[in-house]
């Protein structure tokens, strides 16, 4: 075997040890109780009702606020669609670009000078807005590099812009559209920036009460929810990739 081949693999098995033997140890000291292996940490987790409540509300907030925003981003792709002015683009893409605690404080302030009170609501509203930043520009290029040709022929054939819009251009955008909602959904679920600002008390999400235990130490059942919360991340990234696809042989041949 050449030392080149050797290095390589050494750099690889690095990077595997160096990414996944955390996420194995917690994945592991979930499952055991004085090297016994139990359910327990599981049990006592779902008796936590100020976590489970914490946790259905950051997966109801996350995933209300990516509908609204795919529901805003593919409205705002429809006018350009029509014609409308393409600077939507840089107009939209402002929000990623600001820093997140400056994101979150300016909202902050605007909510208070309105006297519009902390919690589901305003939380839903500043992660919406956060999502089209992500949501928006992902639609966007993948409905720019769309062949015109197709569209051109189907306006000489006499279609029409929404049955256009509806038979040709939808479907051709769907994975895209699928694979930046999972992204969001990803990004928006363990925010904590924006939730410390924009939250309140009677609307918890998730990241708070993890943040709060972990002060006094990591216990067991914080090891648990860390697990599920890898579970559920794992799943959303197989749909992920899923939907984003591998690149096939033939392509990678095409493209040498």
């Amino acid at each position: 075997m050449k030392i080149s081949s050797v290095l390589k693999y050494l750099i690889l098995f690095t990077f595997i040890i160096f990414l996944y033997l955390p996420i194995s140890k917690i994945f592991i000291e979930s499952f055991y109780d004085n090297d016994e292996f139990t359910l327990k940490w599981y049990y006592l987790l779902f008796k936590r009702t100020d976590i489970i409540s914490s946790l259905f509300n950051s997966l109801f907030t996350s995933f209300l606020s990516v509908l609204i925003a795919l529901i805003i981003s593919l409205s705002g792709i429809f006018y350009i669609f029509l014609g409308g002015n393409k600077k939507l683009l840089s107009i939209v893409a402002i929000n990623i670009i600001i820093p997140e605690i400056v994101f979150a404080m300016a909202l902050m302030l605007f909510f208070s000078y309105f006297s519009i009170p902390l919690g589901k609501f305003s939380l839903i509203t500043t992660y919406t807005t956060l999502a089209i930043g992500y949501i928006f520009p992902l639609i966007y290029q993948r409905w720019n590099d769309l062949d015109y040709s197709l569209i051109n022929a189907a306006y000489d054939l006499g279609g029409t812009s929404k049955k256009i819009w509806k038979t040709i251009v939808l479907p051709l955008i769907t994975p895209m559209i699928l694979v930046s909602s999972f992204l969001a959904m990803i990004l928006l679920f363990d925010d904590y920036i924006i939730s410390y600002f924009c939250g309140s008390s009677n609307f918890i999400m998730i990241t708070m009460p993890i943040l709060s235990m972990l002060r006094t130490g990591i216990i067991p059942e914080i090891k648990a929810l860390s697990v599920l919360l890898m579970v559920f991340s794992f799943l959303i990234g197989i749909l992920y990739f899923i939907y984003a696809g591998f690149p096939s042989s033939n392509e990678e041949d095409d493209e040498i």
